[in-house]
């Protein structure tokens, strides 16, 4: 059972398209984020928790869910995922896409998450910025921001 985005994204291409190191959270307002952490770090002082007056234990799918943070991801179209694209018919962004949007309800947390990289798009390579949004645990791409 997958553990981090990006065991999850991996486990479900089986190639490693995304490492750890890559997968970074940003708030998505700086000063409703501020807000938002003092909130929680009170409300765990109050339940007890003392490490670092409440902010270490900062529940981090709770702040995807409530829209404070999103989760940016750099992407490796690597050859593997070429040749499963290929097999499919479809362009690595294409199937990439697919992929995720076919997984079972609750495979992400619900939250907005950035997948950034270079894909081929109309036949040039281009770099592209395809945002996942899940909500009550179903994903689905805007569109996506194409450089």
């Amino acid at each position: 059972m997958p553990h981090t985005i990006a065991d999850t994204i991996n486990t479900a291409f089986k190639v490693e398209l995304v490492k750890e190191s890559r997968v970074d959270f940003y708030p998505t307002d700086g000063y409703e984020f501020t807000a938002f952490l003092i909130a929680e770090s009170l409300r765990n002082v109050e339940k007890g928790d003392q490490d670092a007056a409440g902010f270490y234990n900062i529940d981090v799918k709770q702040a995807m869910k409530n829209d404070q943070i999103y989760a940016n991801i750099d992407l490796i179209f690597y050859s593997e995922l070429t040749s499963k694209a290929q097999k499919a018919g479809l362009s690595n962004l294409e199937y990439f896409k697919e992929v995720l949007e076919a997984l079972p309800r609750g495979t992400f947390w619900d939250g907005v998450y950035q997948f950034k990289g270079s894909a081929e798009v109309n036949g040039k390579t281009r770099d592209v910025i395809s945002t996942f949004v899940v909500e009550n645990g179903l994903g689905y791409f805007e569109e996506d921001d194409l450089k």
